[in-house]
């Protein structure tokens, strides 16, 4: 909206002066007439805001993981808050120290932090370890970014530990497959060389020194270019897998988490979200059915119009309730049930309709 207004705001000069009436009906709807002052504040803010805008969207994405980028987003936003208090714009300054309390209530104390937004951060092969250090040490002072930083390495480690574990287990699983194999690939075991054998000793008492572990290695591992674009994360552990077994697990997990199920429209919606009885009254299957019904439907690569669908679904239940209320009256938990099922049906039929 800002964007808009700035972009227009010659045409209001010029309305203001042609058109008389133009102060006296805006007067009506707002106290005085924008002033100059009014209009240097919307442009102050407008980039501001777009930043905020730019990081409500991409943490609030569904179509695309969001873990890995969460802290740079977050931590983003806070630099550009300590930006706008170093600026020489006193409006700024006194604003940012507003906003600066907030960011802090919620990230000053990372004893409360979830590890794993950090941990995510350092999988991503563009940051890793060295950049979470960075951002780490640009927003907290000395003695609570070693602290922090202390944390993140032990989380990492253990986590790594883990899913060591978990990888040994299945191993040793498919070792117990293997063992039913033909006789030929035992004769080819005996038959090793001798030389071979001593050379496979020397080399790994020389290494047993250097010794690095997987996590070790990843992070010594040259970072992907931060510049490009279309860079896949999903698609670079895919082809890397096989050279980070362990840590390409713990990324597979850790991605599939959401940062947020909060759609991006409602995020800073001062609205209270308020639960009617016909989200209240779904019963976990018909909730089940619905979501595989959406996840089919969304297979077709076209956007499922979810607002319209709910309000054309509010509707039939309306009609329906009110056509039925004198005549099953009480019975209100069975007809809801009916209801619901009948929605259901009729949602599906026009989603099959449609694809």
């Amino acid at each position: 909206m800002l964007q808009s207004v700035v972009a227009l705001k010659k045409g209001f000069d010029m309305l203001e002066l042609e058109d008389e009436k133009y102060s006296v009906e805006l007067t009506k709807i707002c106290k005085a007439v924008p002033s100059e002052s009014d209009w240097g504040y919307a442009v102050a803010l407008s980039p501001i805001l777009h930043y905020f805008f730019d990081a409500t969207v991409n943490i609030y994405g569904s179509k695309y993981v969001t873990g890995n980028t969460y802290m740079k987003e977050i931590f983003g936003v806070g630099w550009m808050i300590m930006k706008m208090d170093t600026m020489g714009d006193e409006y700024k300054k006194a604003m940012a120290e507003k906003m600066k309390l907030k960011f802090y209530k919620y990230w000053g104390n990372f004893d409360n932090t979830n590890m794993l937004i950090y941990v995510a951060a350092v999988l991503d092969p563009r940051y890793k370890l060295r950049w979470v250090k960075w951002m780490i040490q640009g927003t907290y002072p000395i003695y609570e970014a070693s602290s922090l930083i202390s944390k993140i390495t032990d989380a990492l480690d253990r986590l790594f530990k883990y899913y060591t574990s978990l990888q040994s287990q299945e191993s040793v699983g498919s070792k117990g497959n293997a063992n039913s194999g033909s006789d030929h690939s035992k004769n080819n075991a005996k038959s090793h060389s001798l030389i071979d054998g001593m050379f496979d000793d020397v080399v790994e008492s020389e290494e047993s020194d250097l010794s690095k572990s997987e996590v070790e290695y990843y992070l010594d591992d040259i970072r992907e270019d931060r510049k490009i674009p279309s860079f896949d994360i999903l698609y670079s552990w895919k082809t890397t897998r096989s050279k980070y077994k362990v840590l390409s697990l713990m990324v597979r997990d850790m991605l599939a988490i959401p940062v947020s199920i909060v759609a991006s429209e409602s995020a800073f919606s001062a609205g209270s979200r308020v639960l009617d009885r016909f989200c209240s009254s779904l019963t976990p299957k018909v909730v089940e059915a619905l979501i595989c019904t959406q996840d089919w439907y969304c297979d077709n690569d076209e956007d499922l119009k979810i607002e319209e669908m709910v309000a054309e679904l509010e509707y039939i239940e309306s009609d329906f309730m009110e056509e039925h209320e004198d005549e099953w009256g009480h019975q209100d938990t069975s007809l809801e049930s009916f209801v619901l099922f009948a929605i259901f049906l009729l949602t599906v039929g026009n989603m099959v309709y449609q694809t």
